[in-house]
């Protein structure tokens, strides 16, 4: 899932975002780009993890959810678990 497809389906701008180098201690590290959703009213939080890949942009890596808007994500981005 694309950062344009994850924005669409939840329908809204992230509240935060960030770039950082992910995997630098496993000796290949890579571009990534998280979103954070939240924290609601009610402490719900989602957070999605990009990685950049050549050619497509950016791409969803992986995500989590608090339990509260575990049942968004899932239900938002089509999503059972943690993506790779």
């Amino acid at each position: 899932m694309t950062e344009p497809q994850v924005v669409t389906a939840i329908g809204e701008l992230p509240d935060a975002t960030s770039l950082s180098t992910c995997g630098a201690k496993t000796g290949h590290p890579w571009k990534c780009k998280s979103y954070t959703y939240g924290p609601g009213a009610d402490l719900s939080q989602l957070y999605v993890l990009f990685e950049y890949r050549s050619g497509v942009g950016w791409v969803v890596n992986k995500w989590s959810a608090t339990p509260e808007s575990d049942a968004l994500a899932t239900r938002s981005l089509g999503l059972s678990n943690v993506m790779s």
